[in-house]
């Protein structure tokens, strides 16, 4: 397999929420909306145009305690997770990265200004209710960053051993899948998937063709034929260890083609 690109450049955003606190403190009511992120080191230089914006001051206490909160959230929420690689995190080495908040400007306002340095940003879900998504947009798009953080060799390697539970990303692509299952059309969000990734790098499309595979080899019922047809919409394998587990699913490429009979033997 050629070498993997890198991954593309992730920033996350959130925000305290009202009852933010540190320990038996309180931050004060005015910062708990203020934007607050988390990036790689590596990518800081793309902060640049949300850096430039002027900020109100505030005094280093408050500074120091709106810091700690952040820490505090980005643990709870597993956020750091979410820019590890399932490759960094299944040898415990996290890169480094940067917590910080912009008193200067709204959530939006924040990442506009991430965006226009090149990072994909991630508003992380604060647990509240989430707007209608009919077109299934979201679900694709983390689909997609879950693909780019995960690892086909390190997928393998957990479903050989049979663990309980498959990598972070891994498991977070399996569980996007089957939520799909329950929409309207199935197949059709396997398409898009699948043209969303057209030019992308081979391990990437693998991925989620094993884990597609392995979906629709669990699912019985109703659910077996969508299932089968989201399997269907993908491209098929490259690696010869996801054709093999395809195969092993029962959903090979000839799975639908007569299979031709057996010569008899002659007998002299």
């Amino acid at each position: 397999m050629s070498t993997r690109r890198p991954i593309r450049p992730y920033a996350h955003l959130f925000q305290l929420g009202r009852d933010a606190r540190v320990g038996t403190t309180r931050v004060p009511p005015a910062l708990t909306t203020v934007p607050c992120y988390v990036y790689r080191d590596a990518d800081a230089a793309r902060a640049r145009h949300l850096d430039a914006i002027a900020e109100p001051a505030m005094d280093q206490a408050t500074g120091e305690l709106l810091l700690a909160a952040i820490e505090g959230v980005v643990d709870r929420r597993g956020i750091l997770h979410e820019l590890c690689t399932d490759a960094e995190l299944a040898v415990e080495r996290a890169p480094a990265h940067t917590n910080g908040f912009h008193a200067g400007v709204s959530i939006d306002q924040a990442r506009e200004a991430l965006e226009r340095g090149g990072f994909v940003v991630h508003v992380v879900d604060d647990g509240g209710e989430e707007e209608a998504d009919d077109d299934g947009a979201r679900a694709l798009d983390d689909l997609l960053r879950h693909l780019d953080l995960a690892s086909l060799d390190v997928t393998l390697r957990s479903i050989a051993a049979r663990d309980e539970e498959l990598p972070v990303h891994a498991a977070a692509i399996e569980e996007i899948l089957q939520e799909e299952l329950e929409g309207p059309a199935p197949e059709a969000f396997g398409a898009r998937a699948a043209a969303r990734l057209a030019d992308a790098h081979p391990e990437l499309r693998d991925v989620l063709v094993l884990l597609a595979a392995r979906v629709a080899k669990g699912s019985h019922g109703e659910q077996a034929a969508p299932a089968r047809a989201l399997f269907s919409a993908l491209p098929p394998a490259a690696d010869a260890r996801v054709v093999k587990a395809v195969a092993k699913a029962g959903l090979g490429p000839a799975d639908d083609r007569p299979r031709p009979a057996r010569p008899r033997p002659v007998r002299r």
